[in-house]
């Protein structure tokens, strides 16, 4: 997968998510997300963070972040949720090549009041946590100039 980021994006607020990081490259990591788009939903979607402090350390390990949320575009979507939903279960996968990234990012506490965070809770009560340890989803950042 290749993710496009644009000098200059749209601020689009702060959002809290639990995710799973997939894959890693430079700053950037591509993580697991699910969303409850309705409610009791569990909607699977990417999501790029920008993690410049290192606080997302290890692979397959969830963590619940919050931060300022853009969109950006990548390539190779579809062939990465064919690949990722042959190794997991994931009902709806979100494959459209409008992607969130996260950037200052902080941990914490998960509030089960955000959609990202409740996903991820609706997801756990019916599947139990991915086991995501050894899958890795090829990903590069490209910073358009």
């Amino acid at each position: 997968m290749i993710v496009r980021i644009p000098r200059i994006s749209s601020y689009l607020g702060e959002e809290e998510d639990v995710v799973i990081p997939l894959s890693m490259d430079g700053y950037y990591v591509l993580t697991l997300n699910f969303f409850e788009d309705t409610p009791g939903g569990r909607k699977g979607r990417f999501l790029v963070l920008r993690d410049s402090y290192g606080l997302v350390e290890e692979t397959g390990k969830p963590y619940a972040l919050r931060g300022k949320k853009t969109v950006v575009t990548a390539s190779g979507v579809k062939e990465a949720w064919s690949y990722l939903t042959s190794k997991i279960r994931i009902e709806r996968p979100l494959s459209t090549e409008r992607i969130p990234l996260l950037y200052n990012i902080e941990l914490s506490e998960g509030d089960t009041s955000s959609r990202g965070v409740r996903g991820f809770l609706n997801y756990v009560r019916i599947y139990g946590v991915p086991n995501l340890n050894g899958i890795s989803i090829q990903f590069k950042v490209e910073e358009l100039v």
